[in-house]
């Protein structure tokens, strides 16, 4: 905060308030010269923009904020404290168990080409500021009135600054393109700035006499052999060392970092001085505990196993010596299960609950426990968590399926009328047989594509349908149209509508202006190119616009797929000869890098399975997710969360993007305690 306009110190029953006006007072300063660079570096990327397309939407974006600077400053500050406000707000406890009601949808690409350039701000503000971010959370923990620390405390941590900028940007009115450049230039300027703020807000709350909640466990002497009547003394407070993003260690061979942790930390080692295992043990503990993202149910599991721990840290040396000790393996599992699933909790009602509290339970009866006490844990926690796996599965399939079917469907119609836009493009094909073959009958040829197969005949005879059709409208003028081929066009339409299912009175219409066009083409003027617009008005079946797609010059239909072909071997359409436009490469190690990353990603995205954990970056925030349901090709693919609507749904397109910017990745077993393990013994 600015040392020219200090904050008086609250009075004890106000101490958020205070902060919140602090914060108030002090965003103008700071995020006006974000704006400002934000401003140049979009210049720079203007001035240095090789296509024109991108150099005009970096000068439209300029224009706006140059005009605007002092309103979108405004805005930012407006955004940025209705976050924290909201944050500050309790939450409405909700009824344990609850389920929310799941209503699953496609995250857009649009979405994920935002997240992609919001992850800069919080990657970098997370980087240049993580000893401030961790001493704020303990200190905004205690302000709070929170009983042990949460990561979470923060009422202005990165991921709520990034969610406030994306509403800001998103409610100014901005194209798609120009959204994610500006979310892009301003979030990189944010994040670097954010470390100066996070020290000023922690030297503010110092001053103020603040002091931070520590990370606690109770220690019994009574569970080494004290008298029972002997007083429990608190443990020493305990900071959680810095950690490194929970996927850090993910590509790596998670047992060997646990090992040379292990190593290092010398427990159990002869001749090595470390310190007393049970110690180790509570420290390792707090670490696995300080995970924001555990459920309060697996906080409380893995305390309850505070003292079993340190029991069996005492009285078996083997542990310290197995990275695969089964104690290690449970929990890991209670980190990463708890992480992503509210139902891994002894409290929750019916069998699942009663198996892990008979778990606990049998630890904690166990004086002292020993390795297979551990292994029949894990076994029970294994066993719960498929199951919660499985009655999510059931959940989510029904819906899933549906989805993927209609964007299937979408996806196929959207390059069909893409392709029958090209094929009439090179003809002066009425208006009315234009609307009618880019509407409905593009919604019945993916409605066959997709009932029938894509190589099947009743999508070639449609197909084949198309040129017949042009080939009547475009006519000499006062040709008669010979009465098959007029009976055949109409009959076949009529049919194909009704397969598609579309409602009786539109058919009718539809038919009645298809036969006046093939009777009498030559009152309607010739057709303009038509454009994207135009598609997308006359169909009611797809919601989402079409862009206008580069097409080479008109050639003539040829057959979909050729007997005996595979179906996915040639792309579905009107004619196979859309062009594609190769990207121009001079360097050949450029190349050999791309193509090595493009196949990596892709073999990622083909071996991903029902229940993989993975840790993503979307909505604004870094997430641990498990994989639900995927669609049998691995076109589509369903997560749940604790985070943002629990349910996240991508198509292999937009999971693509992520995994190319770096914000997926997948969870290695025993990668949490193997990480916790590493940050022990690099703070030994």
């Amino acid at each position: 905060m600015s040392r020219s306009t200090p904050i008086a110190p609250p009075g004890a029953s106000q101490p958020v308030e205070a902060y919140r006006q602090a914060v108030r007072q002090e965003m103008p300063q700071w995020l006006g010269p974000c704006l400002d660079a934000a401003l140049e570096r979009l210049e720079r990327a203007r001035q240095g923009a090789l296509q024109p397309g991108e150099r005009t939407a970096l000068a439209e974006v300029l224009a706006v904020l140059q005009s605007q600077r002092q309103a979108w400053t405004q805005r930012l500050v407006a955004a940025v404290m209705q976050a924290v406000d909201d944050d500050l707000v309790e939450a409405v406890p909700a009824t344990p168990h609850d389920e929310p009601e799941l209503a699953l949808s496609l995250l857009d690409e649009d979405t994920i080409d935002e997240d992609i350039a919001l992850s800069r701000l919080v990657q970098v503000a997370e980087l240049e500021a993580d000893a401030a971010l961790r001493e704020l959370a303990a200190r905004c923990s205690r302000m709070r009135g929170l009983a042990s620390v949460s990561p979470d405390a923060n009422p202005m941590r990165p991921a709520v600054v990034a969610g406030a900028l994306r509403r800001a940007v998103g409610d100014a009115g901005l194209k798609a393109p120009q959204r994610v450049l500006l979310l892009r230039e301003l979030g990189i300027a944010i994040g670097s700035r954010l470390a100066a703020v996070y020290a000023a807000q922690l030297e503010l709350l110092t001053g103020w006499g603040v002091e931070p909640t520590r990370f606690r466990l109770r220690l019994s002497l009574g569970d080494f052999g004290a008298p029972p009547s002997t007083p429990a003394p608190a443990a020493p407070p305990v900071h959680p060392p810095a950690r490194a993003p929970a996927h850090a260690i993910a590509a790596a061979n998670v047992r060997s970092v646990a090992g040379e942790a292990l190593r290092r930390l010398g427990v159990g080692q002869p001749d090595v001085e470390a310190e007393p295992p049970a110690e180790v043990m509570a420290r390792l503990l707090t670490v696995l505990l300080s995970r924001s993202t555990l459920t309060d149910g697996s906080r409380a599991m893995i305390r309850r196993l505070d003292a079993p721990a340190r029991q069996l840290a005492a009285h078996e040396p083997d542990i310290w010596r197995s990275p695969d000790h089964p104690l290690w393996q449970l929990l890991d599992r209670l980190v990463s299960a708890g992480s992503v699933d509210d139902a891994l909790d002894t409290t929750h009602p019916g069998p699942l609950g009663a198996a892990l509290e008979s778990a606990v339970q049998r630890l904690e009866a166990a004086n002292p426990p020993d390795a297979e006490d551990c292994r029949q844990a894990l076994a029970t926690v294994d066993h719960v968590a498929t199951d919660l796996l499985g009655l999510q599965v059931e959940r989510v399939a029904p819906q899933a399926e549906r989805m993927h079917a209609q964007v299937a469907r979408d996806d196929i119609e959207i390059r069909l009328r893409a392709q029958i836009v090209q094929q009439v493009r090179g003809n002066t094909v009425p208006p009315a047989l234009r609307q009618f073959l880019v509407g409905p009958w593009a919604s019945a040829l993916a409605h066959s594509a997709q009932l029938h197969g894509e190589a099947s005949v009743q999508v070639q005879l449609q197909a084949e349908l198309v040129d017949e059709m042009i080939a009547a409208c475009t006519r000499p003028p006062g040709q008669a149209l010979m009465s098959k081929v007029f009976t055949r066009c109409v009959t076949h339409a009529r049919l194909g509508l009704m397969e598609a299912g579309l409602p009786a009175q539109r058919i009718d219409a539809e038919v009645a202006d298809l036969e006046r066009v093939l009777r009498s083409p030559w009152g309607q003027p010739a057709a303009p190119t038509p454009d994207a617009d135009a598609a997308k008005g006359s169909s009611n079946a797809v919601a989402r616009s079409l862009p206008s797609p580069p097409t080479p010059p008109f050639a003539p239909t040829e057959p979909m797929v050729e007997a005996g072909e595979p179906p996915d071997s040639r792309p579905l359409g009107l004619h196979d000869a859309l062009a594609t436009v190769p990207i121009e490469m001079t360097d050949v190690e450029d190349q050999e890098l791309q193509r090595a990353a493009h196949d990596a990603t892709e073999a990622w995205l083909d071996g991903l399975e029902t229940g993989v954990l993975c840790r993503m970056f979307m909505l604004g925030r870094w997430m641990n997710t498990q994989l639900v349901w995927r669609s049998r090709n691995h076109s589509m693919f369903v997560f749940s969360s604790r985070h943002g609507g629990r349910s996240h749904s991508l198509s292999r397109v937009a999971l693509r993007r992520l995994r190319a910017a770096g914000l997926a990745a997948t969870i290695e077993r025993g990668q949490f305690v193997a990480q916790a393990l590493s940050e022990l013994a690099g703070a030994h």
